[in-house]
């Protein structure tokens, strides 16, 4: 189950993806087209670029889905190396 958060920037509460932002003491959850239409933040709007884009407004399951199957590529912002977790018996 994915936690339910209000966006600071539209106030919409709900489980869409978010950009989450180191802010002084604390951290903010962003919905991934607000961030990137009013932070101009480019891990997000490289992330939204393949679902339809900032102007398609890509949000909720839609755009879950497309960065749980694609996520960035290793060229893309706000790519990170894939870790090997080992399992604990």
């Amino acid at each position: 189950m994915n936690p339910i958060r209000t966006c600071p920037i539209c106030t919409g509460t709900d489980d869409h993806p978010r950009h989450v932002i180191d802010v002084a003491d604390t951290t903010i959850a962003v919905h991934m087209d607000c961030c990137a239409t009013a932070r101009n933040c480019d891990v997000c709007k490289a992330q939204l670029a393949g679902v339809g884009g900032v102007k398609g407004n890509p949000k909720g399951d839609r755009l879950r889905e497309h960065l749980l199957t694609t996520g960035p590529g290793a060229d893309q912002p706000g790519w990170t190396a894939p870790v090997v977790l080992e399992e604990v018996a």
